[in-house]
């Protein structure tokens, strides 16, 4: 996964002008993605995860079904987008001797 494409990613999920905080944090946080050398940028969704997962975590009840459902699924999916392409966002940084080539 590139960077480019992990950006975009965020961005169809927040939209271009996210409304709630939360999700205004977590693009900027996305956009330093490609500035950011790999511990920053896990540094700092490890730290906007710990202040807004009870925010992430948030169920609301569907009148007609009775069923649960994440109030915010869009955020969580940028979010969980995010933590899963991780290992491979920074693979550059591991093999900087072929970047030379």
């Amino acid at each position: 996964m590139c960077q480019f494409h992990q950006i975009q990613i965020v961005q169809r999920y927040l939209t271009r002008k996210p409304k709630s905080q939360a999700a205004i944090e977590l693009k900027k946080l996305t956009l330093k993605l490609t500035k950011q050398p790999k511990v920053f940028f896990i540094n700092g969704l490890n730290n906007w995860h710990l202040r807004r997962s009870d925010y992430l975590n948030e169920r609301s009840k569907s009148s007609s079904t009775g069923k649960t459902y994440y109030t915010h699924k869009h955020l969580r999916s940028a979010y969980l987008s995010l933590k899963k392409h991780l290992p491979y966002l920074f693979v550059f940084e591991e093999y900087k001797e072929l970047m030379r080539l």
